[in-house]
């Protein structure tokens, strides 16, 4: 059941769409969905088998040329322009190299069988430390960092084309500062997400729990959970 993700790397690829956020002289990473299907799959012929909805995409790293970095190869927007609702939603997906949250995904794909899962998050922030993270995001003040809030609901609809016939599983975390994002993504998220529930009915554990629980455990409880 809980495979090796050097298996696991065999058997999937991923790609996902990265850009930078300038904000006057500030820079902030993003990305805006991520994609994780089989290999060989032909992806732009068929739409996702289900969906996951996490905090962030945390240390999702687009796979860069050998001589070229990050800043070189993924495109910059600035929070000012008035084509930035265009640019994020045309950003061209590129290959991306799989963390550990992403070899859960993979591994409840092998057990239910899907080829292809779209992973989208609460917010496009990529910041691996979820407390700077929620910090991060508040400090912005603006709501265009993700697609549960404000503007890009043309986005999102579109990221999420088939949601309300497909499994969608919730697992942002359960840390208290993530309310506002929380609650909203739930309004807007079908009624049949699955999730391990954490303490407030809004926040779901992440398939990479801290504590007493673990990869494998968070695992097996959403797999013993019920069925799709």
């Amino acid at each position: 059941m809980f495979i090796p993700s050097s298996e696991l790397k065999k058997l999937y690829s991923a790609s996902g769409s990265f850009f930078n956020l300038r904000i006057n002289s500030h820079v902030i990473k993003c990305r805006n969905f991520l994609d994780i299907y089989q290999k060989g799959s032909k992806i732009s012929s068929i739409n996702p088998e289900a969906f996951v909805i996490m905090m962030n995409p945390g240390n999702s790293k687009p796979i860069l040329g050998k001589k070229q970095g990050e800043s070189n190869e993924i495109p910059e927007f600035d929070i000012n322009s008035p084509d930035l609702l265009f640019q994020i939603s045309n950003n061209s997906p590129r290959k991306a190299k799989p963390d550990s949250t992403q070899y859960q995904v993979m591994r409840l794909m092998e057990h239910y069988g899907w080829r292809y899962v779209r992973v989208l998050n609460l917010s496009d922030i990529r910041n691996t430390k979820s407390r700077e993270f929620a910090r991060e995001y508040k400090k912005l003040d603006n709501t265009i960092h993700s697609i549960f809030l404000g503007k890009r609901e043309d986005e999102r609809k579109f990221l999420c084309s088939g949601i309300e016939q497909k499994p969608v599983i919730v697992a942002w975390g359960v840390l208290p500062g993530l309310k506002e994002l929380a609650v909203s993504a739930k309004e807007k998220l079908p009624s049949h997400i699955r999730g391990i529930q954490g303490k407030k009915p809004y926040l779901y554990y992440h398939p990479l729990p801290r504590g007493k629980k673990t990869a494998k455990s968070w695992l097996m409880d959403f797999i013993n959970g019920g069925q799709y």
